[in-house]
């Protein structure tokens, strides 16, 4: 569980890398479609967690999104 809890916080906090290259280039269509089934995996694993570790990774997933933005407003 704490594997596919740090995998889907991991995925999660890089999916920004994924949405273009240093040249905003969109990505290519197969990166597109392994993305989407890697997340599709991801979502499947953290279906079959228990509630409360359901909650607690939603949790700390709100933390980070929330300290994301609070750094991105300070830097822009």
């Amino acid at each position: 569980m704490k594997t596919a809890a740090i995998a889907l916080i991991t995925l999660i906090a890089s999916s920004a890398a994924f949405a273009h290259d240093t040249n905003n280039n969109p990505p290519a269509p197969d990166s597109v479609a392994a993305w989407q089934a890697e997340q599709q995996a991801i979502k499947a694993q953290f279906d079959k967690l228990p509630a409360a570790e359901q909650q607690r990774i939603q949790k700390m997933n709100a933390y980070w999104d929330a300290q994301s933005m609070r750094e991105n407003q300070r830097t822009h």
